[in-house]
């Protein structure tokens, strides 16, 4: 049972991760479309967001 508990745990904290990860993203970029090409959300923010480095380098390694 044990070994479930964990496995499940780690799965969890798993999903978590990336979940968060995701709400980040689209905190950041304000968008609601992760898999969308860095020209086009460049387009899409209002001027000066785009220049963030930490969401530049997000969007050009593709975080989803």
């Amino acid at each position: 049972m044990q070994c479930v508990t964990e496995q499940n745990r780690r799965s969890l904290a798993s999903s978590a991760k990336r979940i968060s990860a995701s709400l980040l993203v689209q905190a950041d970029l304000g968008t609601k479309h992760f898999r969308i090409n860095k020209h086009t959300i460049a387009a899409q923010q209002p001027s000066g967001d785009y220049s963030n480095p930490s969401i530049k380098r997000s969007v050009e390694q593709g975080v989803s």
